[in-house]
C-alpha cells in the first residue's frame, strides 16, 4: 500500500542578526491577510529566550502545510510588545519572512511577507533589523 503524503511537518524559523544579547525572541505565524499582525489571530505563535548567539532557530512542530507569513520581534525589555517611539517608528529589532519590508510608514502586507510551507520548503530564514536599518 502506497504511503499517505504528509499534510504536516515541523516549521523551522531562524532568526539571524541577533546583535543585542538580551531579552526574547517573539514569533507569529499568521495564514491569512485578514489575520496579518493581529497578535490575537496567529496561527502560530512561540518565544525563547536570547542566548549569546547572533542566530536561534525555533521550531514549530505539527504545522498544516500551507501559505503563511512569519513576523518576529525581539522583545528587548521583556514588556510582551514591540516598543515604539511617538511616531509609531519601532525601537526594537524585528523582521518578516520573505525580507518583506515596511513601504515608507506602513507594515508589509500579507502578500509580501508570504512563504508557502511545505516538505520541501520546510524552513524560512529572517534577519533582524532595526527600523534605521532598513
Amino acid at each position: 500500500m502506497p504511503e499517505t503524503p504528509a499534510t504536516a511537518g515541523v516549521l523551522t524559523i531562524k532568526i539571524n542578526n541577533i546583535v543585542i544579547k538580551s531579552g526574547l525572541i517573539r514569533v507569529a505565524v499568521y495564514d491569512s491577510e485578514s489575520a496579518f499582525l493581529d497578535v490575537k489571530k496567529t496561527a502560530f505563535s512561540l518565544t525563547a529566550a536570547v542566548g549569546n548567539d547572533s542566530s536561534i532557530t525555533l521550531e514549530i512542530p505539527d504545522v498544516p502545510f500551507g501559505v503563511y507569513a512569519v513576523a518576529c520581534f525581539q522583545d528587548v525589555n521583556g514588556n510582551g510588545k514591540l516598543d515604539a517611539n511617538w511616531l509609531g517608528i519601532p525601537k526594537e529589532p524585528y523582521a518578516f519572512s520573505a525580507n518583506a519590508q515596511e513601504i515608507k510608514w506602513k507594515a508589509p502586507k500579507f502578500k509580501d511577507a508570504r512563504i508557502r510551507f511545505s516538505e520541501s520548503a520546510p524552513s524560512v530564514s529572517l534577519q533582524l533589523l532595526k527600523w534605521n536599518e532598513r
